[in-house]
Formats: C-alpha cells, sequence, structure tokens
C-alpha cells in the first residue's frame, strides 16, 4: 500500500480496505509501481483493472496502453475525495462499465464520460 501516514490511510480508509479485500481474492502479485502507486497484476475474464487510491490492481489480459495512466487518475481522485471516493466514483465507473460491456453506444463513449473523462486528465492519458 502507498499510504504517506495515518491521517491519508484514514482519509482513504474504504479504498484502502477494499484493494487489501481484493488482492487474494484476485490472487494478485506484485508489480513495479507506477508514479509512485504500488501495483498488483491479477487476471480475469470479468473484473477490470482498478484505482483504489493505495494501490493499482490491474488485469494482466487488459490491453489498453493508457491503463496503468488512467488507474493513476483514479487513485488521485481517491486522494481528493476520501471517503466519498467510491460513491462519487467508483459506483457511476463501476456501472457504466458494466453497461459498456452490453451497449455499443456507452462503450463508444466511455471515456467521454464523467468520471472516466476527469480520471484521463488527471492521469495525463492521451486518447
Amino acid at each position: 500500500m502507498h499510504i504517506r501516514n495515518l491521517g491519508e490511510f484514514i482519509w482513504q480508509l474504504p479504498q484502502a480496505w477494499l484493494s487489501m479485500a481484493l488482492r487474494p481474492l484476485l490472487q494478485s502479485k506484485p508489480a513495479a509501481a507506477f508514479r509512485g502507486i504500488p501495483v498488483q497484476v491479477f487476471r480475469s475474464s470479468t473484473i477490470s483493472s482498478l484505482g483504489l487510491g493505495v494501490a493499482i490492481l490491474v488485469n494482466a489480459d487488459n490491453p489498453d496502453p493508457n491503463l496503468l495512466a488512467h488507474e493513476f487518475g483514479h487513485c488521485r481522485q481517491s486522494r481528493m475525495l476520501g471517503w466519498a471516493y467510491l460513491p462519487l466514483v467508483g459506483l457511476p465507473s463501476l456501472v457504466f462499465n458494466l453497461l459498456s460491456r452490453v451497449s455499443p453506444k456507452i462503450r463508444a463513449g466511455y471515456y467521454q464520460r464523467f468520471p472516466e473523462n476527469w480520471t484521463d486528465r488527471l492521469g495525463a492519458v492521451n486518447r
């Protein structure tokens, strides 16, 4: 985990807890850090990659070359929003991710909608 102090840990507690809970379930393995954030790699046919503030969980089967920068953007959002991150960013991101799997129209505009467009800006992603 990437925590600079106890206050930051408490500020991002829901994301930190979720990150710790998912690692064993996904059987993730540590990888090189990205812009100072620890990265964990896993394989899944159903779960996308996640940026949870204190760590990036990367699906090794995701071919997106901007993946790490995008998830880093989510980590920056987590640091800004704290406990509000999951309801304000995590939930909309999850819903649109799931909908993009069944709707070509939603998939086509996925990164142009909130919160993904903000995430890309924060992660300096060039699409």
